[in-house]
């Protein structure tokens, strides 16, 4: 990043990239280079790499992208969302995808008005600190995005599985938008570099910080997030249950019946999340990784154990998410407990500095 002053930048929010054919209405400007058109509450439709007005084409993606501009003192709207800023259409590739590509363009303040709200909720005056813990923790990671993503169509995903939440005007605040609003400009610095602040629901009483970092932490005892829902939980199910779905993943054909006699797990050393599950069954030895096991039974997070009772599988696990960085249910206990924002990334963000760059 160039030395001087900064001011606030926009920022490229890629928010559907998989579907052939989207549609969109409203009051809007289309523009394609020195080609306008007004839109005046009808309906265009995005096929593949063309726009269109009913059956009439009205410009081609794969000349140029088209940028749509909301009418004064209005939204731009797409699938019952409303969104601040413009939008970009882009046909081109992300990943594997040839598609047409949306881009919600707008300032990086406005942006994160919704993904505070997405991403803390909910939040009252006991806890409005760990709000703006949130919003120091977001920018940041939305500005290490927005410097790796420099030379794609897009900064960052619309998507707290792939990047952060962010679901447009709808989901705003009162006090979310205030406390962005409050650390304007604020971010996480490590060794004088944008630090790519990680957040998750809960970290079940361990976090960890990283490859980089040299040792997993344990909290506060007890940890700050015990008390919340997601500090805790169990699944049970039926030993068949987790047998027809390890035969479909390893596309077992055999007429023998399929038998779990053992399950061990391989654990990551710093984080204990489980890396691996090895099924030792009387068919051979089969393995999924924790990912994947996390996925297949929709389970909240892969600090876990897992016991085998006679036809019965009980899974012991902690937290919610991957345990990395700020811990959202134990920022808002911190709140609770009368810890500032600055308190509250310093204990989940160690060493790192607090830099207003706007």
């Amino acid at each position: 990043m160039k030395r001087g002053k900064i001011f606030e930048p926009n920022i490229r929010v890629l928010i559907s990239f998989e579907e052939d054919t989207f549609s969109l209405k409203g009051y809007f400007t289309l523009s394609q280079k020195d080609k306008k058109i007004e839109i005046r509450d009808r309906l265009i439709k995005v096929k593949e790499n063309k726009v269109y007005l009913k059956d009439s084409l009205l410009f081609d993606l794969e000349k140029e992208p088209v940028i749509i501009t909301p009418y004064p003192h209005t939204y731009l709207h797409f699938r019952d969302k409303a969104y601040r800023g413009y939008f970009k259409i882009v046909y081109g590739a992300v990943w594997k995808y040839k598609k047409p590509c949306l881009i919600n363009i707008l300032p990086l303040e406005e942006y994160l008005f919704s993904v505070v709200s997405c991403e803390i909720g909910p939040i009252d005056e006991k806890n409005y600190e760990s709000a703006k813990a949130q919003a120091v923790a977001a920018r940041s990671y939305a500005l290490f995005r927005m410097l790796q993503n420099q030379k794609k169509i897009y900064d960052i995903f619309a998507s707290p599985i792939l990047d952060q939440a962010y679901e447009g005007k709808k989901k705003e605040t009162f006090l979310t938008t205030k406390a962005v609003k409050e650390t304007k400009g604020e971010i996480l610095i490590n060794s004088g570099r944008i630090f790519k602040a990680m957040y998750h629901a809960n970290c079940g009483g361990l976090l960890y910080s990283g490859k980089r970092d040299s040792e997993k932490y344990s909290l506060h005892k007890p940890p700050f997030c015990k008390y919340s829902k997601n500090y805790k939980w169990e699944k049970s199910l039926e030993k068949d249950d987790l047998v027809n779905i390890l035969k479909k993943i390893i596309n077992y054909q055999k007429k023998k019946p399929l038998r779990i006699k053992k399950i061990k797990l391989e654990k990551e050393r710093k984080s204990q999340r489980v890396k691996k599950i090895r099924f030792y069954t009387n068919a051979g030895i089969f393995y999924l990784t924790g990912e994947k096991f996390r996925s297949l039974l929709d389970l909240k997070s892969r600090l876990l154990e897992i016991k085998m009772r006679g036809d019965k599988i009980k899974i012991l696990g902690y937290g919610y998410g991957h345990g990395k960085g700020m811990c959202q249910d134990g920022a808002m206990a911190m709140a609770k407990k009368g810890y500032n924002y600055k308190e509250i990334l310093s204990h989940y963000y160690p060493k790192k500095k607090i830099k207003k760059i706007y």
